[in-house]
């Protein structure tokens, strides 16, 4: 009995498989282990896409997110070696500028208008920056709240000296606030709908947006980023696949964050539109990291009266090899 010959195509059909699994399996061998500190806020939710959807993996990474609830627990993980990046805000980086020069930013990847906000209480009758005078204040000292409440006084030419403050915990604020601890709060999501929520119609929001344009980021240790560059240019494509997914699929990208964090819808509506995902490095981050140096200096928040180079800490190259337009320094 004749047997039959395979042909060309079938011959070549199996080799291409052969090396598409020999391929693959070389992609696994080489995939890297990291770990990323990462945030549990909205704020990140290009990481949390990244990890969900599969895009940290198709890079070649094999990714562990070690969970904290605020960027400067996250970026302390990130110093220590505990983690090899992390998410932080620009206050972070603004105020550990002043301390160290081994971390850099690498990109970032959301920014927001309105994340930082003043409330009160309809019964306090303060309907403006002037009507706190001689108030009490509840902010978190040495951050973000309190530059935001020096700005904010600023517009209505209010003294920052002539407001009382009070340093608590940004989960304490709502509590404070309800008990008529303090007369307002200047406070960061999710706290500020905590406050809201739990205040119900006798919560009322003072403060108007684009003030202060908050920014989280990617950052490492300079170490890190030398010796793996191109661990580093994957996190990045990964982000950045994430920023597409998050602009073009607003909804999915909304259920995978509800999900991955426990939130409800109603807070994600509350903030959302809040949020421009978009993964870059501009030079108005830099000057927004050099105007809060100079706030931190005049309100004796660190020893230090020469402002940090803060350029020296943007690492720009492993966003060129991604994306060269994102890059506007």
């Amino acid at each position: 009995m004749r047997q039959l010959k395979p042909s060309t195509s079938v011959i070549t059909l199996l080799i291409l498989v052969a090396v598409f699994w020999v391929m693959k399996s070389s992609l696994l061998k080489e995939a890297s282990n990291i770990s990323i500190a990462v945030s549990r806020t909205p704020l990140s939710a290009p990481i949390y896409i990244a990890d969900s959807l599969g895009y940290f993996s198709s890079a070649g990474l094999n990714v562990e997110l070690i969970e904290k609830n605020g960027g400067n627990l996250c970026f302390q993980l990130m110093i220590d070696g505990t983690t090899d990046f992390a998410t932080s805000s620009d206050s972070v980086i603004m105020f550990n500028g002043f301390k160290q020069n081994d971390f850099e930013n690498l990109a970032t990847f959301v920014q927001s208008g309105h994340d930082v906000k003043v409330l009160t209480t309809s019964s306090k009758e303060i309907l403006s920056a002037k009507d706190l005078k001689g108030k009490k204040v509840a902010i978190i000292k040495g951050s973000a709240s309190e530059y935001f409440l020096d700005m904010f006084l600023a517009i209505d030419g209010i003294e920052f000296s002539s407001v009382v403050l009070v340093d608590l915990p940004a989960n304490e604020m709502p509590s404070a606030l309800e008990r008529n601890e303090v007369d307002a709060i200047v406070v960061w999501e999710p706290f500020a709908y905590k406050a809201i929520k739990q205040l119900g119609g006798e919560a009322v929001v003072l403060s108007s947006s684009n003030l202060y344009e908050l920014t989280f980021n990617l950052l490492a240790k300079q170490q890190t980023t030398a010796s793996n560059p191109k661990t580093t240019v994957k996190v990045i494509t990964a982000l950045k696949q994430a920023v597409e997914y998050i602009n073009a699929n607003e909804a999915n990208a909304q259920q995978l964050i509800k999900d991955r964090l426990g939130l409800d819808q109603s807070f994600i509506n509350w903030i959302w539109d809040d949020y421009l995902y978009d993964v870059s490095l501009s030079r108005s981050l830099i000057l927004s990291l050099e105007n809060e140096a100079r706030w931190a200096v005049s309100r004796g928040l660190t020893d230090k009266q020469i402002i940090p180079d803060y350029r020296k800490l943007m690492n720009s190259e492993p966003l060129k090899a991604v994306s060269p337009h994102s890059v506007s320094f």
